[in-house]
C-alpha cells in the first residue's frame, strides 16, 4: 500500500512536470505546494484552535490534520528522495539530485520567515537562528529536489501563518470596537 501511494505521488510529479513544460523541478514544486494547499483548510482550523487557547495543547483538529498530512508528506519525500531527478537541471541548479547552496539559503530564509510569522508578539532572534540552522542541518546533504519540495511546503506554511495572523488581528480589532 505504501509503495502504491509513493507511485501515485511520483506519477503526480511527472504529470505536473509535463504541465510545467517538462520541468521536473517545476513539477516537484507544484505537487508539494498543491498537497499543502489541499490540506490548508484542515491545517488552518488546527492552527486557529491552537492559537485560540490560552495554553497551546493538542486539539482534535490538530490530530486529524497530522494523521492525514504525515503519510502524504512521507510519500512525497520518499518519491523525491528516490533519485527522481538524477542529472536533471532546474533554473540555475545543474543537477537536482545534488545539494545546492543557494537553494538551501533560500529555503533556510523561508524557515526564518515562518518563525517570524507565528503570531507571537516578538520572536527571539535566537529562535529564528535555531530554525534556520536546523533547516540547514536537515537539508545540507539532501538533494535539491528534496530542498525544492521542503521550500514549496514552507511557502504554503508561511501563507497559513499570514492568514491566521490576519484573522487574529481582525478578531482583536472587532473585540476592541465592541
Amino acid at each position: 500500500m505504501w509503495e502504491s501511494l509513493v507511485a501515485i505521488v511520483r506519477l503526480a510529479i511527472f504529470s505536473a512536470a509535463h504541465l510545467c513544460g517538462g520541468s521536473l523541478g517545476g513539477g516537484i514544486i507544484f505537487v508539494s505546494a498543491a498537497l499543502r494547499l489541499a490540506l490548508l483548510p484542515l491545517t488552518l482550523r488546527a492552527a486557529r484552535e491552537t492559537r485560540a487557547q490560552s495554553t497551546p495543547k493538542l486539539t482534535r483538529a490538530g490530530v486529524v490534520s497530522a494523521l492525514i498530512q504525515m503519510p502524504l508528506a512521507g510519500a512525497l519525500m520518499t518519491a523525491v528522495r528516490r533519485g527522481l531527478a538524477t542529472g536533471v537541471p532546474f533554473l540555475w541548479i545543474e543537477n537536482l539530485a545534488r545539494p545546492d547552496v543557494m537553494l538551501l539559503g533560500i529555503v533556510a530564509s523561508l524557515s526564518v520567515a515562518l518563525g517570524a510569522t507565528t503570531g507571537q508578539a516578538r520572536v527571539p532572534a535566537a529562535a529564528l537562528l535555531i530554525s534556520a540552522a536546523m533547516t540547514l542541518v536537515f537539508l545540507w546533504s539532501a538533494s535539491s529536489a528534496l530542498t525544492l519540495s521542503v521550500g514549496a511546503s514552507s511557502a504554503v506554511s508561511l501563507l497559513q501563518n499570514v492568514i491566521v495572523r490576519r484573522d487574529q488581528k481582525a478578531r482583536g480589532e472587532k473585540a476592541r470596537s465592541a
